[in-house]
Parts: C-alpha cells; structure tokens; sequence
C-alpha cells in the first residue's frame, strides 16, 4: 500500500536537463518517455516530488554534496559515482542498436555486420562527438577506421537530416529510440530503414541516482515497480 508523501520527508527534488525524447519541457509539465515513467511510478507511492531544470554536471555537484533529497537521471553506472549516492534498478533500457540509414541505400538494406560495414571506407559514418559507444563499438572503430564524419549535437534530428541530404550514410542508434524519433517529429516513416545487427549491442540504461540522504524507502518504493 502506498504510503501518504508527508512519511517520506521533505519533498524529492528531481534534477534534469533536456534530453529528448526522454525528458522534455512543456508549458503544462515535464514529460518525456522516462520523465513519465517516473514520475507515474513516484505518483503511484505518493512520494511527494518536483521537477528542477539544472545544468547535468551541476546535478551531479549537488547530489554529491548530499546537502539535499535530490536525484537526477544517468545513462550509466560509475564507480566515482557509486561512491557518493545512490543508484536506482533500471528505469530505462533502449533497445539494442541498429544501423540507420536511407531507405533507398540498398547498399545498407537487411541485417549488417558491424566490423564489416566500418571497413567500407565508400559509406560515410555519423557519429556524435558525445557519444558513449560501449567498449566493444569503440574497440572495433579503433580497429577499422570507419569514414566518419563526427559532429556536435544534442538534437538527434541532426543526424537523421543529414542523412536525407545525402551528407552521410548511416549511424547507430537503438532502434526503439530511432522509431520513437522518426514518429515524433515526424521525419518521415518511409523515408528510412533500421537495419539489425548480427551481434546484439545493447541500448543504454537509465538510472535514477540520488543523493545519499535521500530516505532509503524511496528508492526501495521506486525499485519494486521497475
């Protein structure tokens, strides 16, 4: 049974900053697919919380000096962070990652190989200057020198126009998210395929990291549901 928000103490501050799909500010509220899901979730427990926009490594600051209940969302475990709050279960997993590309590129058409395709010097590689490939992507880029064109971005949509004008030929991307993308804004549904690859790659995971005097029943609360 959920417990009324004022046995849980002060109210949990949620830190964010912009990431779409995932957390997006509108003029009625913060939304997004996990700004939803947790705030669903905290809704359910009757945790008492609020959404405060913060620059990213500043949340982190924040949560580290554990002067408040605060937590944040993270797309990854880190030991250095481990040590000064606390992590949540999941509360997010993309799917694993798919080549993206034009949908006329039958040169990209049906399931790829990922060491094969970076050995293609002819097709032109997008890859995002903050993106956090797992080890094994990273090793295989570093073996093969795929032709890259690497850009500065936080809009996704980026790299799907560069696509259609023919300034690139593929990235990766986790499918459920690259489909997410192309509904919502609306790219254009038959415009590109989302080619699988024989090995499976991951997506990354999300987390919930908060400071250390956050009341451990929240995080217990949050924890059952996901």
């Amino acid at each position: 049974f959920a417990l009324p928000s004022f046995a849980w103490g002060n109210n949990l501050s949620l830190l964010y900053t912009e990431n779409e799909p995932y957390i997006i500010t509108f003029e009625w509220g913060i939304h997004g697919i996990i700004a939803d899901k947790v705030s669903r979730i905290l809704k359910s427990k009757s945790i008492s919380h609020k959404w405060e926009k913060v620059p990213y490594k500043r949340s982190l600051h924040m949560i580290a000096e554990n002067k408040g209940f605060y937590c944040t969302v993270v797309s990854q475990k880190e030991e250095q962070l481990e040590e000064k709050g606390l992590y949540s279960l999941p509360v997010y997993q993309e799917g694993a990652l798919a080549v993206i590309s034009r949908a006329d590129d039958n040169r990209l058409s049906g399931q790829q190989n990922l060491a094969q395709l970076f050995q293609q010097k002819e097709l032109l590689f997008i890859s995002r200057k903050d993106n956090s490939y797992n080890a094994d992507i990273l090793s295989l880029i570093e073996q093969h020198q795929p032709s890259t064109d690497t850009i500065r971005t936080k809009d996704e949509r980026d790299l799907f126009q560069k696509l259609l004008r023919q300034q690139a030929d593929y990235f990766l991307m986790s499918h459920t998210l690259a489909n997410t993308l192309i509904k919502y804004y609306q790219l254009g549904e038959g415009k590109f395929q989302i080619s699988a690859l024989d090995t499976p790659y991951p997506g990354k995971v999300y987390y919930l990291y908060c400071s250390s005097q956050t009341n451990p029943g929240i995080l217990q609360s949050i924890n059952s549901e996901l």
